[in-house]
């Protein structure tokens, strides 16, 4: 079976409908300076600061970033149509 958008929108909203705490983990997670110290500047379009290799790779780890062959650190998009 092929992965497409519609399976990756499905199984997202078989995560949300069964609130596994590994998601309130997650949340938990951005919250934490390292993680933010990363997440922020990305969401707000600019390049972060000088960063700890320690806390690139624990965000990347994490998935919340990936490494981008042109643009550095980005935030993972979803798929789209």
């Amino acid at each position: 079976m092929p992965i497409t958008p519609d399976v990756i929108n499905a199984a997202k909203e078989v995560l949300i409908q069964r609130q596994d705490t590994h998601l309130d983990r997650l949340a938990e997670r951005l919250h934490e300076p390292r993680v933010r110290a990363v997440i922020e500047p990305l969401l707000a379009n600019m390049v972060p600061a000088a960063l700890p290799p320690d806390d690139i790779q624990f965000v990347l780890d994490l998935g919340l970033v990936r490494m981008d062959a042109t643009h550095g650190l980005v935030i993972p998009r979803t798929p789209t149509r």
